[in-house]
């Protein structure tokens, strides 16, 4: 199986013109002027020494804006050397925060990566080191005059602002075997370099050092800003597995790395003498005779001790060799299974998205919408009615209610008026209106049963819609 990987980035950047202040500022990138500048003077004129690029470095003429990308991918090659694009076995994202379509916060994403310094081997850690990749950028024709001049320089396609971490130890953690990696810090600033795209190995995953007590405030998000200390994680894929057993992929990087840093690295220099704290302890007197005994017996107990460490130390190593090939066997017969697997999960999911009818269900809610307002419309109209006969049969009632008053109270007075008549015609009006007034609430006890049916119909096709953005957001993800 070859791990041999090709990046690839999109054809058009994911942002035109993003300015150097917004680098600096929204994308981390805060040394971008310096080191870019230092950069263009070790590119141009390789052989000046620091001061002289440091002073060089002040004459260089820097566009305003650059053409930004928030992503990379890495796809596998074939032991023929045939490149499979439809295959990202990789990818680095360095993309600040921003809004999702519904409006909520999504955090930025600056991803960790394995760079070759432009000496490192096909195998092991040597010539290698992590940094997290604040900027990927290109620069454009027009820039390049500006920035390198007329020289014929070859000045890589991408370009990468990285924040560096502290070199490999010279071997992992005896416990668990996981390089320890802290930030580059130089005078409280930390340690940047502009670097080629093509010098960036892989991604890698960092495990914050935790201590004791995991930290409430430490999140996915912000943890590489907060913690202090990480161990590079090579239990992540196969190839970083192979990576921790000293087993590069055979690949070269396209140019050397230029370590055009915003600070200039530097080792202070250590000079610690230990004292003893108090006078020498005085060595026993022993006869020789004895000396000699102790000695034989001293010899015998390391010869004993020295065999059985040493065959304790081969039957661990011998296990340990037994493991290892086991995990690389069982990675090799699991990895293409496991691949083709995950493909068709992907392609079974994203036409079961397709199938729901995303595009439809836009419609479907703007026709219920239209139901619906028809249907507060007819409810609107129907209660006005109810009010308006409400208050036709009160005065109805107010008013037959008079006249059976007057006709017992005043029966002859009242039925010299005419009362009689008068009394049987508002007692039919006050039961004519009563009939109406009862119509009238049933009818709007109808229209609010139709509208809360519509209303519920509507409030399930919201709930879908949502649903279905959330998978589609799932499937881009995948």
């Amino acid at each position: 199986m070859s791990y041999i990987r090709q990046y690839k980035a999109a054809k058009h950047p994911s942002a035109k013109a993003v300015t150097l202040q917004a680098l600096e500022t929204t994308y981390g990138a805060t040394y971008l002027r310096a080191a870019l500048a230092r950069f263009a003077v070790k590119l141009v004129q390789p052989g000046l020494s620091p001061y002289q690029q440091e002073d060089a470095a002040h004459d260089i003429n820097l566009p305003r804006t650059l053409p930004i990308f928030h992503k990379i991918r890495f796809n596998s090659i074939d032991s023929s050397g045939h490149c499979d694009e439809s295959r990202t076995v990789d990818a680095i994202h360095a993309k600040p925060g921003r809004k999702d379509r519904h409006g909520r916060g999504v955090p930025a994403r600056f991803d960790t990566a394995l760079v070759n310094l432009g000496d490192g081997k096909d195998t092991g850690v040597k010539g290698y080191r992590v940094g997290q990749v604040r900027t990927i950028f290109t620069i454009p024709q027009q820039a390049r005059n500006l920035i390198f001049g007329h020289a014929n320089v070859g000045v890589p396609q991408h370009l990468a602002y990285v924040e560096w971490f502290t070199p490999f130890s010279p071997s992992p953690e005896p416990n668990h075997g996981m390089y320890k990696v802290t930030r580059s810090v130089v005078n409280g600033e930390r340690l940047a370099s502009i670097v080629p795209v093509a010098n960036i190995r892989r991604s890698v995953r960092l495990i914050p050092k935790f201590g004791s007590v995991a930290p409430r405030e430490w999140t996915s998000s912000n943890v590489l800003e907060l913690c202090k200390t990480f161990f590079v994680n090579p239990f992540t894929d196969q190839h970083a597995y192979q990576s921790r057993r000293g087993v590069f992929p055979d690949e070269r990087p396209e140019a050397p790395i230029h370590m055009a840093t915003a600070y200039l690295e530097y080792r202070p220099v250590q000079n610690h003498v230990i004292t003893p704290a108090g006078a020498p302890l005085r060595q026993p007197v022993v006869d020789q005779p004895l000396r000699e005994t102790l000695q034989g017996l001293t010899d015998t107990a390391r010869d004993l001790a020295e065999n059985a460490l040493c065959r304790e130390i081969e039957m661990l190593c011998h296990a340990t060799l037994t493991i290892d090939q086991a995990f690389y066997d069982i990675g090799q017969k699991l990895s293409e299974a496991t691949k083709q697997t995950l493909d068709t999960y992907i392609a079974d999911f994203s036409r079961a998205v397709e199938g729901l009818g995303c595009r439809e269900q836009p419609r479907k809610i703007h026709t219920h919408e239209h139901r619906l307002r028809s249907a507060k419309a007819a409810m609107d109209t129907v209660s006005e009615e109810v009010k308006e006969l409400g208050w036709k049969f009160a005065g109805d009632v107010v008013v037959a209610g008079i006249a059976v008053l007057l006709a017992i109270v005043a029966p002859m007075w009242w039925a010299n008026l005419g009362g009689t008549v008068v009394t049987g015609n508002d007692t039919f009006n006050t039961k004519n209106s009563g009939y109406q007034y009862l119509d009238a609430l049933r009818r709007r006890e109808l229209e609010v049963r139709g509208y809360n049916t519509i209303k519920n119909e509507y409030d399930l096709e919201q709930a879908c819609l949502s649903q279905m953005v959330k998978l589609e957001s799932t499937l881009d993800e995948a």
